[in-house]
């Protein structure tokens, strides 16, 4: 899995994220995982940015959000910029045992005005990724696979799903 990702210009980070990647690239899906226990309200939700919002994004850059920006959240605060990059607070570390994963499908519009936009210089590959239009209802196959994974290599005991899906819109 490694030397795959090394051949797809990625560098493995660990077993956890390898895998997230790993599951990103095969499927097309962006996915995130979070250190559970930075998690502030136990829950992740997609919204737009605070005025003056800002984030310390995994490169170790501070950054002052534009505001309507999506981002990814817990109940306080800003932990990733949707789709585009996550936040340094929230990472995999060394000492992370329980982990919240995160597949969503977002809107590509409003992802690529946030992946060019000169103030947030965050065009990634997985702004390049969440670019393409995805259904939102192959957000699941990723997840499952991602899971499938973490049990064989990782372990993990898999301990609920979240599914919210508001508007779904027809394909």
């Amino acid at each position: 899995m490694q030397a795959r990702l090394v051949a797809a210009g990625m560098r493995p980070i660990d077993n956890v994220v390898d895998i997230t990647n790993y599951v990103m690239l095969e499927l097309g899906q962006p996915l995130h995982a979070y250190d559970q226990r930075k998690l502030r309200g136990g829950a992740l939700v997609a919204r737009q940015a605070r005025r003056g919002e800002s984030l310390r994004t995994l490169d170790g850059v501070d950054r002052v959000l534009p505001e309507g920006t999506l981002v990814i959240a817990d109940a306080e605060r800003a932990l990733g910029v949707a789709g585009i990059l996550g936040g340094e607070d929230s990472e995999i570390r060394e000492d992370t045992t329980t982990v919240a994963l995160e597949c969503a499908s977002f809107e590509p519009r409003g992802i690529g005005r946030t992946a060019t936009s000169s103030a947030s210089r965050l065009v990634r590959e997985r702004g390049a990724r969440v670019l393409l239009e995805l259904s939102p209802s192959s957000s699941p196959s990723p997840f499952r696979a991602r899971a499938s994974l973490l049990r064989e290599h990782a372990g993990a005991k898999v301990e609920g799903v979240v599914d919210r899906y508001p508007n779904p819109r027809r394909e």
